[in-house]
């Protein structure tokens, strides 16, 4: 490692805590491109991240904090983190719940590799005898918060509230395919013979290299994918000759109900993923949608007991890090459209 320890260690933490602006980014992807060391030592410090403790102990909005706490705990002995193994398939569940320091993380994968599971060397060092026995990896985002993480390919993911990233130890070997459950923002590393792949409840999107958002938590009726760059493939799962490619600029939603799909081209395509950076943005969005999205940045259950408001346009441009949810109920109710009241931390709009 040819930088400064201390100020790798704070941007590595910047960026998983997703406070890293892009030019920040860009310099981290250039370090861990310098040499093997760099890489493996990002790799570890990743998973001591995902495995760390609760958002109280560590402020995923405020780095300089975790950094300070992030470096206090990484060289003391925590639990390790919850991992659980089924006949099928095994699975390393990454939570934000329990921080181990680097000794037990190496004591951790030692016992892992017992039981034939290789950790990120399986991707550069890789062979086929090793596939069919890898574990699962799934990384979780916390309710309220953001998960922001590198692939072993360099593949950028930033991950919302409440959202889950699945894909196997040995991704990059023979295949980079995940699985999303909720949103997702990739910057996806170019590689043409090896496909970029995402299943999300439903459909499939097939990438080389490019930026897009995705939009699918289980309980949406509508799936959206936004393109900001490059070019994607979409497909109904069940329907591998629905076939819909996007560019640019354009976004493209899939009704699960009826399995259909209704492309358009947006101007306002970055507002897709503003969420990276902690803003909530309404543009023309249905209440019943903006209530939906500010239940869970702010995991705080809110309905709409008046049914004929539900469609009612919402506009407002939001930075979660400043304005708390009753800030954004009494600017929507500024506007004399709706009211609203709060009853044991519920929240009723009428």
């Amino acid at each position: 490692m040819n930088k400064n320890k201390e100020y790798i260690d704070e941007l590595i933490t910047s960026f998983l805590s997703g406070n890293a602006n892009e030019k920040e980014t860009e310099e981290l992807k250039a370090w861990i491109k310098q040499s093997a060391e760099n890489e493996e030592y990002f790799m570890r410090l990743q998973e001591i991240w995902f495995s760390s403790s609760s958002d109280e102990d560590i402020n995923i909005y405020d780095y300089k904090n975790a950094y300070k706490i992030f470096t206090q705990r990484v060289n003391n002995s925590y639990k390790k983190p919850e991992a659980s193994y089924t006949s099928k398939t095994s699975k390393i569940k990454y939570k934000i719940n329990t921080l181990y320091n680097i000794n037990s993380l190496y004591k951790y994968a030692a016992a892992i590799f017992a039981f034939g599971i290789i950790s990120f060397a399986s991707y550069r060092f890789g062979e086929y005898r090793y596939s069919k026995s890898l574990a699962d990896i799934e990384v979780e985002a916390p309710i309220g918060g953001l998960s922001r993480l590198l692939l072993p390919d360099s593949t950028l993911v930033v991950l919302n509230g409440g959202s889950q990233l699945k894909y196997a130890q040995n991704f990059g070997v023979e295949s980079r395919n995940v699985t999303l459950n909720g949103e997702g923002y990739f910057e996806v590393k170019r590689n043409e013979k090896k496909p970029f792949c995402v299943e999300s409840n439903g459909i499939k999107i097939k990438v080389l290299g490019t930026k897009f958002n995705v939009q699918d938590y289980p309980d949406d009726k509508i799936a959206t994918v936004s393109l900001m760059d490059g070019k994607v493939a979409i497909e109904d799962s069940s329907n591998p000759d629905s076939n819909i490619e996007l560019i640019p600029g354009e976004r493209v939603q899939f009704d699960k109900r009826n399995n259909t799909f209704s492309k358009e081209k947006y101007d306002k395509i970055g507002n897709d993923k503003s969420w990276t950076e902690g803003y909530i943005v309404f543009d023309e969005t249905p209440l019943k949608d903006a209530v939906k999205i500010l239940s869970r940045v702010y995991s705080t259950p809110i309905i709409i007991s008046n049914k004929d408001i539900e469609n009612l346009k919402v506009y407002g441009r939001f930075d979660k890090n400043i304005h708390s949810i009753n800030d954004i109920m009494n600017m929507l109710k500024t506007t004399g459209k709706i009211n609203y009241r709060i009853f044991d931390k519920n929240i009723s709009i009428y």
